[in-house]
């Protein structure tokens, strides 16, 4: 099938899939053969028209894009498609293996018809062979077949795909077909489809690959080297035989467009055993203990220490005990160890990305603070067994590497609010006679500082540990809060605004400020001369980010609020107004909440 039929025939199924509506108990999914690799699936297009030119009015582009008043019935209009389409039926766009000599998948549409012979009229060049009827597009002679199975109009360029309908369709339960209902458009991975072709490939290749992974590598650490080869194929086979199915979703609502991705697994089996056991929550405050201020990002997670502890030694522990004893790499068999030592005394960590004072000169300095909940005496020996680690790690690395690294812990440093912290120092220098050292050197200062990077870590209580870099007034309000542990950004109205349009239940969440993001970068363009007087409202909504499991199945979704949308889209407005002189009028965005 050459490209230009592709594209074609692509943008008449598009037009075909979106001229239909609403959703019926008939679950396309079952007319689908079970061979099909992945299905792009449409709920109630109608709706999502309607959805489409809501969010266009409400972000104030609709008088810029005509066809967002009425997007579907555009379609219908352009591609005439009017007659005999089911306006209860589901769509689907089903893509299985090439065929013998091709290399491009192949696909199958399913259009719900309530009148075969009226939904027919709207094709061009028909002619009948049998149940088949064959049409074509337009400048394009090769055929298009189209039958009707059932209630469905089933089209696609390949004869022998719809010369006999499949005995059986694809079975869908559980988590994945919530998702498949739930979501405006979802596209479905069969994972048992893509298994049943992919496994047998890996596990003939296995042998040749771990052979050819060895090579170069020096004879103390190939015992290292096949343990790390043979656990990235153990992954690979756990995950193609113990997945079911996976789906990526999109739904669109007034508050603004939400995404979802999640991987289910057998529940009988490890992996999904494994899942089931990380239990989401709606009651963790996953960001208790961060100070008010404005960050660039922050979020958190909670954990099970036992659960951690258990896919530590299935993933890693393979490798850490093939390189026990060998002396050239003690330091990471002690990352590993302590770095273990850390998941069996944590249930929690919160992190955040402080932005920049507004006062602050020279390029954004980094300011962060993670608190790690659990038992906070065995997290902190842990975490200075990791930091002695990777400083040795770090100067075996670097030697003959043209740089030299000077780091240290120093324990009980510093003193902040009664809290005793300990203080890592580590600076990196360059060979600045070369021009990739003193390009090293600057990247290097503008990053941690000329004095290199510097933290502060410890107990803040039995139950909390904090580490943290920043000035003064930031390691003050990081310390006082995290005593008090209160959750002061959760409960600000933006935060909460896009909290409520992610899962009740969460294992963790994460809120990337775009409009702090978006002042540091001018703030920083300035002071390099480059100043754009743009302006952004406070406490715009963030990008909302969370995991949870569902059973034996792995979710994470995203919300991109309304509010937040029309305000970059203003901005975006300004900025080609300034740039053109005037000559564009930003549209009014919309008031935060509304």
């Amino acid at each position: 099938m050459n490209a230009q039929r592709r594209v074609g025939f692509g943008v008449f199924l598009f037009a075909l899939m979106l001229s239909l509506a609403g959703w019926a108990q008939a679950q396309v999914m079952e007319q689908i053969p079970a061979e099909a690799l992945a299905v792009l699936k449409f709920n109630n297009p109608d709706a999502i028209g309607a959805k489409v030119t809501a969010l266009g009015q409400k972000l104030g582009v609709a008088n810029f894009v005509p066809q967002l008043a009425d997007p579907i019935g555009a379609l219908k209009q352009q591609f005439n498609l009017k007659d005999g389409i089911d306006t209860k039926g589901e769509v689907a766009v089903a893509m299985l293996l090439p065929g013998e000599g091709e290399t491009d998948p192949r696909f199958i549409v399913f259009v719900p018809v309530s009148d075969y012979a009226a939904f027919l009229k709207n094709l061009t060049n028909l002619k009948t062979e049998g149940e088949l009827t064959t049409f074509n597009m337009p400048a394009d002679a090769d055929p298009i077949y189209a039958v009707n199975w059932g209630s469905y109009a089933v089209i696609t360029p390949w004869k022998s795909l719809v010369a006999q309908k499949p005995a059986a369709g694809i079975k869908v339960a559980g988590a994945a077909a919530a998702q498949l209902q739930s979501n405006d458009v979802v596209v479905f991975v069969n994972v048992k489809a893509i298994a049943a072709k992919l496994l047998p490939e890996l596990l003939a290749n296995k042998e040749q690959v771990m052979k050819q992974a060895e090579i170069g590598v020096p004879p103390n650490l190939l015992p290292a080297s096949k343990a790390t080869t043979a656990q990235i194929f153990t992954f690979a086979e756990t995950v193609l035989k113990q997945g079911q199915a996976a789906t990526i979703g999109l739904s669109l609502s007034e508050k603004g467009i939400n995404f979802s991705a999640m991987a289910e697994f057998d529940p009988a089996a490890s992996l999904g055993q494994t899942i089931a056991s990380i239990k989401s929550s709606p009651d963790a405050t996953l960001l208790a203990g961060l100070p008010a201020r404005k960050y660039l990002a922050y979020g958190g997670a909670q954990f099970d220490p036992a659960v951690s502890a258990k896919v530590f030694d299935d993933v890693v522990g393979p490798v850490q005990k093939a390189l026990e004893g060998v002396d050239e790499v003690a330091s990471a068999v002690k990352i590993m160890t302590a770095a273990k030592s850390i998941l069996e005394g944590t249930n929690k960590i919160t992190v955040g990305w402080a932005a920049p004072a507004a006062d602050a000169k020279g390029p954004p300095a980094v300011q962060q603070v993670t608190l790690i909940g659990g038992d906070s005496k065995k997290v902190q020996a842990g975490v200075r067994e990791l930091y002695q680690g990777a400083i040795d790690l770090m100067k075996l690395v670097s030697q003959g590497q043209g740089m030299t690294i000077q780091a240290e812990i120093k324990p009980d440093a510093k003193t902040v609010d009664g809290v005793n912290l300990d203080q890592i120092t580590m600076q990196i220098k360059f060979d600045q006679n070369t021009p990739m050292g003193a390009q090293a050197a600057q990247i290097a200062a503008s990053v941690f500082g000329p004095e290199g990077a510097s933290s502060l870590l410890g107990p803040v209580s039995d139950q909390t540990f904090v580490s943290l870099t920043g000035d003064d007034e930031f390691l003050t309000g990081v310390v006082a809060s995290a005593k008090k542990a209160e959750d002061t950004l959760g409960q600000l109205a933006n935060v909460n605004a896009v909290s409520e349009q992610l899962p009740k239940n969460k294992v963790a969440v994460m809120y990337v400020a775009v409009d702090n993001i978006v002042m540091a970068g001018l703030k920083y363009a300035e002071q390099m001369g480059m100043a754009m007087p743009l302006k952004l409202p406070p406490d715009m909504q963030p990008i909302g980010l969370s995991l949870s499991t569902e059973g034996a199945a792995l979710r994470a979704d995203m919300h991109v609020s309304a509010d937040l949308m029309g305000q970059l889209i203003s901005t975006g407005f300004q900025v080609m107004q300034m740039m053109q002189g005037g000559a564009a009028r930003p549209p009014a965005a919309p008031a935060p909440g509304q």
